[in-house]
């Protein structure tokens, strides 16, 4: 309802203003634009996100939000990642609040939910060196200080700016004319004492009057502490989300078998006596029967045996239940870095036919991403000297007693995963521009951008030590002190642990390289203007590789965050590209302005081939304050290093739920379509033991793993983007000045990259959407995955391939409204509305499968898909002072359970606000002050059935709660 009465109410903006507007004589202040020049007739052409073209006009054909710089000074983010991922547009990626391994330590933005991969960031209109193996900007780049506003493009781009520019663009546009020395500080904590952040900035820019040059230089360090999941009540225990009978929510604490103090896993196919439980347990007091022969017991330090459900026998520890032992403790919910920067822009003309101008970007950061110890489970011959007295007696009444016992333990004397990466990130430009006469315009540059990383792991061990500690007939002790006891907690010497650590390192270089040309001018002159072309050419390589640590990729150590794999790749492209702006109409009757502009760019990839893009746009304006407009776009995206170059690598993966147990949707009929009882062969066949297939619960750990890798014969996606909107922008008298702008987005994306999932292999195995109809062991889905002897999913194959499709539509609104309250003009009220509304979001997982409506829902890491996202900014200024409230909303999501299970309950997220508040004064005309507190009431984020590994998802809500922030300026 909110989201209809606000998007009426822009609307309605629109026919309330253009019956007052043909009395408003002056122009509003155009917020857009980067290079500007004069164009003879006293007037500035802008130089818009979108267009190669020049224009004396502020907008744009294509549907573009503006942010500037203020906002961003609003806000407690001293890096722009942090900023960005709070926005309506900008769904949930890799920053601050991801702490599982995936991207090299980096920052990405995901503009509409299509992902990092396919949003193009640019700086000053180029593109910069990537930060990782998927293609996408490392927003570490960006000098945040120096940011004079930030454009975003719905829609894609490709035809202007080449591959990867599908869901959009996002351009950060830098200050290149500021004077003076500025020095910046900002100093930010969260209500829990943690979560410190700081920064402190130089940038010193000098431009003589009247002079032919100048330049900025600027410097600066930024500084963010670790946040832990374990100070945050929703996120340090492991929930479980379950239902009552009237279908309410219940959470309740998981079980998690991988004890600290180690667990005995018995097999199903090898179960001891139940005489032997009741004999063990009946010396502890324990009722005959109560304990049962199938049950995971643990370890007390005396040596005697407990169990759960109720806990029995527990005979304490650092936890009132060990079984209740969280996954989730040790994550980092605010990711710690440190980021020393420094860059110089400068430019000098020698005459008006020649401008030179270069840049240079450098920056340096560490980022350490940690998660929990490693659950380890593994094989104890009865050899072993540590195998408890009373665990003996139980296993040697199995079938099978001189097995070895299968043990479950959390690695905690070895410490949390981690992963460092050390980042060395350059980029330099220079360029030569200028006039060619006849109104024409050049401007050709080099840019060459270089990444170097090291990655260093922790919390992993070498698994031949681990057995040789195992195995070894005296437990280990000849090895190291005291040897490695797994049967107790604390038991582990720190000489063993040293003796198993293993440190995995990685490296990672990428090299960049763009040759560009560009002239624009007039073509020849209609009635309605001057009819303009842009035209061009560009050269750009990319290389990238990554150095496997050696022993990790060949399994000799496991346990930490997943570093490098071992990548080799290159590709170059060559593309021409040209642009025309065709006036139609000018300053009639019926049409204040009507524009056409057609676009075409060609490409030939080195690893994919030849493809097109192209572009046709319209604006019509029938008086000069109303614009409306509309574009159609052919956009690609060519396969990324990750995607065509990556060597098997293998991965841990997670399962919604096994359709081989015996309480799942597809054994009790509750998937239109599947057969049951096929279903219970078809597992049988797979290898699910018959002794327990009807009472056989499998795993949904995250302990399967399966081998990912690239594909080298991938084809380029491809995308059509339609886009149409409108856009005002007047003076109301005495209300102050108003720009609005509405713009509706569809993106159909075909052939798109991507990776069956092992989730989605699972369910078609078992001919959900009836792709496996005759319920055959030797399916292709099948063959995505296998089952240990105890029945349990395992690895398979993942690699990319051309298989789907993604359909989007949506809209997109921003209000800028400004009014003076006295006729002093010092006191002002500024409000800054940005809104974006999700009317679909479908996708495709496989060609011939059917689409899966995900609009509304959210699942874990990245895959949040609000109906709606605002965030409203108010600022009252009185001379010097001001003070400004932010509210952030998010709708109410259903859990992605709902698509692959749709008869099970499962817990989505409520709608989500945010305040914000600031104030800040200027004094002694030099200096600055600004405070805020951001989430205001200290709003947790929502428990999820499909969270990750802090029970909800990081990018869309808050994790860290509370936080407070100062921010300090001077300028001389």
């Amino acid at each position: 309802m909110m989201k209809s009465v606000l998007f009426a109410s822009a609307a309605l903006l629109v026919p309330f203003t253009t019956s007052n507007l043909a009395a408003q004589e002056a122009r509003p202040a155009p917020v857009t634009g980067v290079a500007a020049a004069d164009d003879g007739e006293g007037e500035t052409q802008i130089v818009v996100t979108g267009s190669r073209i020049a224009k004396r006009d502020y907008d744009s054909a294509s549907p573009i939000i503006t942010l500037d710089r203020q906002l961003l000074e609003r806000s407690s983010a001293i890096t722009v990642d942090a900023f960005l991922q709070s926005l309506p547009q900008v769904g949930s990626s890799f920053g601050a609040t991801n702490s599982n391994a995936g991207n090299g330590g980096a920052s990405n933005a995901n503009l509409h939910y299509l992902g990092s991969n396919r949003t193009l960031v640019l700086l000053e209109g180029r593109r910069a060196i990537p930060g990782d193996a998927v293609g996408a900007l490392d927003l570490n780049m960006v000098p945040a200080g120096l940011v004079s506003s930030v454009e975003i493009i719905t829609g894609g781009a490709s035809a202007v700016y080449g591959s990867d520019a599908v869901a959009g663009v996002i351009n950060f546009k830098l200050n290149t004319e500021l004077t003076g020395l500025h020095l910046n500080a900002t100093g930010g904590i969260s209500s829990r004492s943690d979560a410190e952040q700081a920064g402190v900035e130089a940038i010193y820019g000098w431009r003589p009057k009247g002079g032919r040059g100048g330049f900025v230089l600027y410097g600066g360090y930024a500084h963010r502490s670790p946040a832990l999941t374990n100070d945050r009540p929703n996120q340090s225990r492991q929930i479980q989300v379950n239902f009552d009978a009237q279908g309410n929510p219940l959470l309740v604490d998981q079980v998690n078998n991988a004890l600290r103090e180690g667990a005995y896993i018995p097999s199903a196919t090898n179960l001891p006596s139940q005489a032997s439980i009741n004999a063990v347990f009946s010396g502890y007091g324990v009722a005959a029967d109560a304990i049962g022969r199938g049950n995971v017991l643990g370890f007390n330090n005396d040596g005697s045996l407990f169990a759960n459900n109720p806990l029995t026998n527990y005979r304490g520890g650092t936890v009132s239940n060990p079984y209740y032992h969280s996954f989730n403790q040790d994550f980092f919910v605010q990711v710690p870095s440190n980021r020393y920067y420094l860059g110089l822009l400068g430019d000098y003309e020698f005459s008006s036919a020649a401008q030179i101008y270069a840049r240079f970007y450098y920056v340096h950061s560490d980022v350490t991403r940690q998660i929990a110890p490693f659950e380890l489970t593994t094989q104890v011959p009865l050899t072993n000297p540590f195998v408890p007295t009373a665990l003996r007696s139980i296993l040697a009444t199995r079938p099978n007693p001189n097995a070895p016992v299968t043990i479950s333990r959390s690695l905690g004397e070895i410490g949390p995963r981690t992963l460092r990466y050390d980042s060395d990130l350059y980029q330099g430009v220079i360029g030569l521009k200028g006039e060619i006469g006849g109104g024409w315009r050049y401007d050709a540059f080099v840019s060459h951008g270089r990444l170097d990383r090291t990655e260093t792991g922790g919390g992993a061990f070498r698994v031949a030590q681990l057995t040789q500690l195992v195995t070894a007939a005296d437990g280990g002790a000849s090895l190291c002190a005291g040897g490695f006891n797994p049967f107790g907690l604390g038991k582990i010497s720190q000489q063993c642990v040293d003796f198993i650590s293993y440190n995995p390192l990685a490296s990672t270089s990428a090299r960049q390289t763009v040759l560009e040309g560009t002239a624009t001018g007039p073509l020849f002159t209609l009635p309605a203007g001057q009819v303009m072309l842009a035209v061009g050419a560009n050269y750009r390589e990319e290389k990238y590789q990554t150095t496997a640590d050696a022993l990790f990729a060949a399994g000799g150590a496991v346990g930490g965050l997943r570093p490098a794999g071992g990548i080799i790749g290159r590709y170059d492209v060559k593309e021409a590209f040209g642009e025309v702006s065709i006036p139609l109409l000018a300053d009639t009757p019926l049409a204040h302005k009507l524009e056409a502009s057609l676009g075409y760019r060609i490409s030939d990839y080195s690893q994919s081939g030849s493809n097109s893009t192209y572009k046709a746009e319209l604006v019509y304006a029938p008086i000069e304050a109303l614009r409306f407009r509309g574009s159609y776009q052919r956009a690609v995206r060519a396969p990324n290093m990750n995607e065509f170059a990556a060597p098997g690598l293998l991965v841990n993966l997670s399962v919604t739920q096994d359709p081989c147990s015996a309480n799942s949707t597809f054994r009790t009929g509750g998937v239109p379509g599947v057969d049951a009882a096929r279903v219970r062969t078809l597992c049988l066949a797979q290898g699910v033991p018959a002794a327990s297939i009807d009472s056989f619960i499998g795993t949904n750990t995250a302990a399967n793993t399966a081998t990912s890798r690239g594909n080298p014969n991938l084809a380029p996606e491809t995308a059509d983007t339609f886009t149409v909107g409108t856009v005002l922008r007047t003076r109301l008298g005495g209300l102050g000045d108003l720009s609005a702008s509405l713009d509706y987005y569809q993106i159909d994306l075909s052939n798109t990259i991507a990776q069956v999932g092992f989730n989605d292999n699972i369910v078609r195995c078992y001919n959900q959407f009836g792709l496996n109809p005759n319920y055959e062991a030797t399916s292709s889905f099948c063959d995505g995955f296998a089952r240990t002897a105890a029945g349990n999913l395992t690895g398979g194959l993942l690699t990319f391939s051309n298989i789907g499709q993604t359909k989007l539509a949506g809209i997109d609104g921003q209000i800028n409204w400004r009014t003076e309250l006295d006729k002093s003009g010092k006191t002002v009220f500024n409000l800054n509305f940005i809104g974006s509304y999700l009317a679909r979001a479908k996708i495709q997982a496989l060609a011939g499968a059917p689409f899966s409506n995900v609009r509304g829902t959210i699942g874990s890491i990245g895959q949040a898909y609000p109906e709606w996202r605002h965030s409203l900014w108010a600022q009252l200024t009185h001379g010097d002072f001001d003070v400004g409230l932010r509210w952030r909303y998010t709708s109410p999501m259903a859990s992605s359970n709902i698509i692959l299970a749709p008869t099970l309950p499962a817990l989505g997220s409520p709608s989500i606000s945010y305040f914000d508040l600031d104030a800040g004064v200027r004094f002694f005309e030099r200096y600055s002050l600004r405070i805020g507190v951001e989430n205001l009431g200290d709003r947790q984020p929502p428990v999820l059935s499909r969270g990750s590994g802090a029970n909800t998802e990081g990018g869309t809500f808050d994790l860290i709660g509370r936080r407070y922030f100062v921010r300090l300026g001077a300028r001389f």
